[in-house]
């Protein structure tokens, strides 16, 4: 990453004194970077740099994965490097993610949510109409003084 350089004015704390001096702020100006980008067909959204709210996802995925990689000692660049491959294999494809609907990333680029989530609606659907025939049995039982719990499975 290259970082470019802002002039930028301040208020100083000297009775409104004014200093400028440069800012570095982080920001992607390769050419070869935004080339890369557009043969692939991804975009490149900036976020307000030195603003970490603006970078919620990005920064979340950080600590996540720092949070990981702290809990052990690496005696290698190479021990790091794999368990970074581990972690980033398990944040695409087998965590589910709230913002995704509860679905993995990969789930969601391949397209396979929509099957995902009809099939777990159609298991909702049919766990709601057992449990709706298991109450219904129940208070008939109550009524006539028999309590049990009949119980059934479905595939």
């Amino acid at each position: 990453m290259i970082g470019c350089i802002h002039p930028m004015s301040i208020q100083g704390p000297d009775k409104g004194d004014r200093h400028s001096f440069p800012i570095v702020c982080p920001c992607y100006v390769s050419k070869t970077l935004g080339d890369y980008l557009e043969e692939e067909g991804i975009g490149h959204t900036r976020g307000k740099p030195f603003h970490p709210m603006t970078q919620g996802k990005i920064e979340r995925y950080h600590r996540s994965m720092k949070n990981l990689i702290l809990l052990d000692h690496y005696y290698s660049p190479s021990e790091l490097e794999d368990q970074i491959r581990v972690f980033v294999e398990y944040y695409n494809n087998h965590r589910y993610h709230e913002a995704l609907k509860n679905v993995t990333p990969a789930d969601m680029y391949y397209g396979h949510d929509l099957e995902i989530l009809e099939r777990r609606e159609q298991t909702k659907q049919k766990t709601m109409l057992l449990r709706k025939k298991q109450n219904r049995t129940l208070r008939l039982a109550e009524k006539a003084g028999k309590v049990y719990m009949h119980t059934e499975t479905f595939s």
